[in-house]
């Protein structure tokens, strides 16, 4: 006679809420009956476990509903896993933004703070170039010089300017009337530089410089008024113009009108870069 069947109670592991399972089986059909590894359990149809499952219907039912739970339960783990692994992943993502976020910060603030130095060096080299700039003379002799802004420059200039162009037009001697002549084309056109020469011709003035020995001299007076339209200056200012003809002294005042532009300075006919387009002048006499 074989032995007696022992009963024994089951729980199947990775499935939470399965009842026991109640099985029969023979201590020597146990290996073929039953296998369990560390994850979970399986049940294996043996022909001489049918008996005391009850009948074959009822083992194979039994052996597919708990093939079936083992698989959504393995479904589900995998699922669990891959989840942790993709917020693992999200995580790592949301680390490495921040950081890189924090780096373009950085580099921003640093490219930032590089362009204000740069800016504050230049601002304070150009401050301080009046200071650190030496002009001398042809002789190496020292100039003393000043910085001004760009608009008082051109002022300045064009002052010079209206100063020379008033004395070469307006100033000659026996010696110097030709020479001043072709000087005075350097800064103004030559058709208002003409007229006015040929005015001093038809008084007379030419020749009693060379017979009398007469002497014209011009003197820069003032700037009375000045605009500024499209890059070009229109001025008028004033001059007197002293003529000395033996003991004899007589004084002109001479109103100039004309309309300037700038040109490169050409030494040293004309070094105020500036240059009279049109030019007239009226005498009233003192």
């Amino acid at each position: 006679m074989g032995k007696e069947p022992v009963r024994m109670l089951y729980a199947v592991p990775g499935f939470r809420n399965s009842k026991r399972i109640q099985r029969s089986y023979s201590e020597e059909l146990h290996p073929a009956g039953f296998m369990a590894d560390m994850d979970h359990a399986v049940f294996l149809d043996h022909p001489e476990n049918k008996p005391a499952c009850g009948g074959q219907g009822y083992g194979q039912q039994m052996v597919m509903s708990m093939k079936k739970i083992l698989r959504k339960e393995r479904e589900t783990f995998s699922i669990m896993t891959n989840m942790k692994e993709i917020l693992g992943d999200f995580n790592a993502l949301a680390d490495a933004r921040k950081k890189s976020s924090l780096l373009v910060k950085l580099a921003f603030g640093f490219c930032a703070l590089t362009v204000s130095a740069v800016l504050f060096f230049s601002y304070s080299l150009l401050s301080s170039m009046g200071n650190k700039i030496l002009v001398v003379n042809e002789n190496g002799e020292y100039l003393k010089q000043k910085a001004m802004d760009t608009d008082k420059l051109y002022e300045e200039l064009l002052q010079a300017h209206c100063s020379s162009t008033a004395y070469y037009l307006n100033s000659f001697d026996r010696l110097s009337w030709q020479e001043n002549q072709a000087h005075a084309l350097f800064l103004v056109s030559k058709p208002d530089a003409t007229a006015i020469f040929a005015k001093y011709r038809a008084d007379r003035a030419y020749g009693d410089a060379l017979e009398l020995g007469a002497v014209y001299r011009n003197k820069f007076e003032k700037i009375i008024s000045l605009s500024v339209e499209n890059g070009q200056y229109h001025v008028i200012f004033s001059s007197v113009l002293t003529i000395i003809n033996g003991s004899d002294t007589k004084e002109v005042r001479i109103i100039s009108e004309g309309t300037a532009i700038r040109v490169r300075p050409r030494f040293p006919e004309n070094i105020s870069g500036f240059f009279f387009r049109t030019y007239n002048q009226q005498y009233e006499n003192l």
